[in-house]
């Protein structure tokens, strides 16, 4: 919950915005993949660190504190590092 009306949801595919449920009719929750994010960058502030999403061939960034910045920060880096293919010993 960002500021008591914007929630945001993570997971391994992407992340989700949505607003407070008293305007969701008219501004449908908003998800975005993890190929579709260019870079997640953590950046000091004085209230705290601020992750900042850009967005792949498109303006907008997204800037979150606290919690929200967080556990995106922490499932982009997991979406981004490659898959561990297991090992294959070729003398058995």
């Amino acid at each position: 919950l960002s500021g008591n009306c914007v929630f945001v949801t993570v997971n391994k595919e992407g992340f989700r915005l949505s607003i407070l449920f008293f305007f969701r009719f008219k501004f449908p929750p908003l998800f975005i993949p993890w190929n579709a994010v260019s870079s997640v960058e953590k950046k000091n502030h004085p209230l705290g660190d601020i992750i900042v999403v850009t967005l792949r061939d498109h303006w907008p960034t997204f800037a979150f504190l606290g919690g929200a910045g967080y556990y995106i920060n922490k499932a982009y880096k997991q979406a981004s590092q490659p898959e561990a293919s297991p090992s294959v010993n070729p003398g058995q």
